[in-house]
């Protein structure tokens, strides 16, 4: 009796095992599952994971694209040097490294280059060229209509009356720059001085840094002017934004204007710059390691 009882439970239990459980086939057919294919419902994570408060991984476009082992640099030029000598002496007294760039036609020029480099700082020209619309350039800018010659002569005429210089910028310029001609005339000049130019980037339709790039000069291009409006939050707002473009790319350049709030602005953010990991550098630098 014992016999038959334990082979009728054996039956009940291979009778459920055949029709409660899925053959080995039917299990888990990856091979013809259907994946949804709108995933904006699947998980609050397949949204913009932007908050890394909760661990999440941020998105791609927000991560820093540098990534070298060197240090973060930054350049700051201050354009419009040589009008005043009070200006120019108080921003050599300036405890970091600055790019100082003097108008060619300024008075006491020599000795304000002197200063500057005696300073420490590195010194280039700004020189006076075109701009689209009625804005003057002052006396002796460079022309878009200026044949190969003259551009030479009054090059030679500004650079010739500095020395110690390591580069060139624009000040205004915006149709001088944007002429193919006339900045290839320009570039040959800087070549033959072995000058690096620095595109101040006054519009946009400048092509300075293509044709630098095709005679052979070093060449650079601003980021952002820090003080066209010259309130202290407006040039803390830019520093800041120079900080982040710095942290982007490995390096960033600035300009700036000899404002007595600027260089009072300057020096409060750059007494906190080693916090924050970045090195204020001259141009040269950037542009020779970049």
């Amino acid at each position: 009796m014992l016999i038959k009882f334990k082979m009728i439970y054996c039956c009940i239990i291979l009778y459920a095992l055949f029709f409660t459980i899925p053959t080995l086939g039917q299990t888990l057919n990856l091979s013809s599952a259907v994946l949804p294919t709108d995933l904006s419902n699947v998980s609050p994570i397949s949204k913009k994971a932007t908050q890394n408060s909760q661990g999440l991984i941020p998105e791609q476009s927000s991560l820093p694209l540098f990534k070298k082992n060197e240090p973060v640099k930054i350049g700051i030029v201050i354009d419009d040097l040589g009008s005043s000598w009070g200006r120019t002496k108080l921003f050599t007294e300036f405890s970091g490294v600055l790019t100082l760039s003097f108008l060619p036609s300024s008075s006491r020029l020599i000795e304000q280059v002197a200063l500057a480099l005696t300073a420490g700082h590195e010194v280039i020209a700004h020189i006076p060229m075109e701009p689209i619309g009625t804005d003057n350039p002052g006396q002796g800018a460079l022309m878009a209509h200026h044949s190969s010659d003259n551009i030479t002569y009054y090059l030679a005429k500004y650079l010739d009356n500095l020395s110690g210089y390591t580069g060139a910028n624009n000040h205004m310029g915006s149709k001088f720059t944007s002429n193919r001609k006339a900045m290839y005339s320009l570039m040959i000049e800087l070549k033959a001085r072995n000058l690096f130019w620095l595109d101040s980037m006054t519009h946009f339709s400048s092509i300075g840094n293509k044709i630098a790039g095709e005679v052979g000069v070093l060449n650079i291009a601003r980021d952002i002017f820090i003080d066209n409006v010259v309130e202290q939050d407006m040039i803390l707002q830019q520093l800041e934004v120079l900080e982040r473009i710095a942290l982007k790319k490995g390096y960033a350049v600035g300009i700036g204007h000899p404002n007595a709030i600027t260089y009072k602005i300057l020096s409060e953010w750059y007494s906190r710059l080693d916090i924050r990991k970045i090195e204020l550098v001259s141009i040269s630098e950037i542009i020779t390691k970049k």
